[in-house]
């Protein structure tokens, strides 16, 4: 993956140029997803895309930048969780009984 511009050129795209900044950051997003391991694409192509949609429904640069850190959080928290449960999650969140139906015998 190639490095990224640097932080003043980026800068000066948000400022100038905000639609050249979005491509940027689709193909770096894009080759980024493309490297991962083949069944992890499709769930990250889902996250990348509804990061998309809620991010498109901000009105200011700070209520982005305040969506993402909040999404971001999130998956770190989640990725913890699971990491300190040390195979919980994938425990079943209920014990499923069997259900026996007792047949009475007839009597004539």
């Amino acid at each position: 993956m190639k490095p990224l511009p640097p932080f003043d050129e980026l800068k000066w795209l948000a400022k100038h140029d905000p639609k050249a900044l979005d491509k940027l950051q689709y193909r770096y997003t894009h080759d980024a997803i493309q490297n991962t391991d083949k069944q992890n694409q499709q769930q990250l192509i889902c996250i990348q895309h509804n990061l998309m949609m809620r991010l498109n429904r901000c009105h200011s640069a700070y209520e982005r930048c305040d969506l993402a850190m909040t999404v971001l959080t999130d998956k770190l928290n989640h990725l913890s969780s699971v990491i300190n449960q040390a195979g919980g999650h994938l425990a079943p969140a209920t014990i499923i009984k069997p259900l026996w139906i007792k047949r009475k015998e007839l009597t004539i």
